[in-house]
This record gives C-alpha cells, sequence and structure tokens, in this order.
C-alpha cells in the first residue's frame, strides 16, 4: 500500500486565501493527497500531532523565521509561495523584506510567480536559484475558474478602481513604519530612506488620487464608479 501522503495549507487572511487555498486542496486531492487547512493559529496549537506532511507557505518574510523553525522541528519539509510576491518594493528593501537567509535555508522548495520576482530574489539570495521553479499562482488560478463558471462579462458603464494609501493614514502611518522597519534584521540607512520615501510617496499620491475621482467622475457623469 502506499504511503499517506499529507499537505498542510495554514490560511492566514481569510478573504485573500481561502478561495485559492480550496482550488490547491482539490487538485492535491485529485492526485492522491490527504489535505489539511485551517486558520494558521489553530494550526500551530495541533502541530505536535500531525502526521509527516508537506507545509505550503504563504511566505518566507524575516517576520516567520519563528514559525518556519518550529515546521522543520516537526520534521515537516516546507515549500513556499509569496501571497504578496508579484509585486515587490524598490530593491534592496524588495527581496529583502520578503526572505531572510535563515528561512531560504529552512525551505524545501519556493515557487514564484513569474520570471520578474524570482530574478529580483536571486539577485539578493543567490541560494535561493537551485531550490526554486516558477508556478504562477494559486489565487489566479482561482479567479480564472470563477470568472468562467460565473460567465462574468466587463460591465462598459462601471469602472473599478483599487486603492493602496494605508501608509497614509495619519492615525495608523507612524506605528505601521516602526512595524515594517521590524521586517528587517538590521536595516541599512539606504533600505530606510526608501521605506520613508514610500511613505512621502502614498501621502502624496492619496491627495492627487482625491483630486482624479473628483475631475473623472464630473466628466464621465453616467459611468458608475467602484472605489
Amino acid at each position: 500500500m502506499d504511503e499517506k501522503k499529507y499537505l498542510v495549507i495554514p490560511i492566514e487572511i481569510k478573504s485573500r486565501e481561502l478561495e485559492g487555498s480550496i482550488y490547491l486542496a482539490l487538485q492535491a486531492l485529485k492526485k492522491g493527497w490527504n489535505v489539511i487547512l485551517g486558520q494558521k493559529q489553530q494550526i500551530w496549537s495541533v502541530m505536535e500531532g500531525l502526521p509527516s506532511s508537506v507545509f505550503f507557505y504563504k511566505s518566507a518574510v524575516p517576520g516567520e523565521e519563528k514559525n518556519i523553525q518550529n515546521i522543520k522541528n516537526n520534521n515537516h519539509n516546507l515549500v513556499v509561495l509569496d501571497i504578496e510576491g508579484l509585486v515587490l518594493a524598490p530593491d534592496p528593501i524588495g527581496a529583502t523584506r520578503r526572505y531572510s537567509k535563515k528561512n531560504i535555508k529552512n525551505v524545501d522548495h519556493i515557487f514564484f510567480w513569474g520570471k520578474e520576482d524570482r530574478n529580483r530574489a536571486v539577485k539578493i539570495f543567490p541560494s535561493i536559484k537551485k531550490k526554486s521553479s516558477i508556478t504562477g499562482s494559486h489565487i489566479v488560478e482561482t479567479w480564472k475558474v470563477f470568472k468562467k463558471k460565473n460567465k462574468i462579462k466587463k460591465n462598459k458603464n462601471q469602472i473599478i478602481i483599487s486603492t493602496n494609501f494605508a501608509r497614509s493614514d495619519e492615525r495608523l502611518k507612524n506605528a505601521r513604519y516602526e512595524l515594517e522597519k521590524r521586517m528587517f534584521k538590521k536595516i541599512s540607512k539606504k533600505q530606510d530612506e526608501l521605506l520613508k520615501a514610500e511613505y512621502r510617496l502614498k501621502e502624496k499620491g492619496y491627495k492627487d488620487f482625491l483630486k482624479m475621482i473628483e475631475n473623472i467622475t464630473l466628466k464621465l457623469p453616467k459611468k458608475n464608479f467602484v472605489v
């Protein structure tokens, strides 16, 4: 009898990861795997009782060193596909913020969305090259399935505008900045300057964004805008 194979998929943010994780779990089940899927903290609480498994983890950021070491200490294999890996910040903070030497050493294999994010990571961490491959993203595959199943058609009267201005929030930006700094084991002067520049850019971009929304809604009164 073939030995049972177990795949563990910890989920951190449900709205971001659940559908893609279910899609990945279904593909694994078709190939004869047993799948354990659940909220990350709940999986940690039963770690010692899990059978020897392959963990499919959402990132290898420096802040995950303790969790990744815990997975390896319990004799599991570990693969990583960065859930945010497609769009990296400018180097030298881009790959450094998403990977650490210790995590790279502990990970058995690293998957990448595409050539660009892999090449940028390899440039900073050459050891990644021998233990990585390009696979795309299970999250994107889920979007394709959803679109095909629901036969989604473009609505020419509706325009969706995606935003990302968390760093411009006056109430939280100082605390967020200090938290992001902690993602680096040791932040260099150049890295710190780039990080601060990101915050200045978001503040300016947010003000310009509000003006843009006002202008285009006045010029296109028959369109529906979803922000």
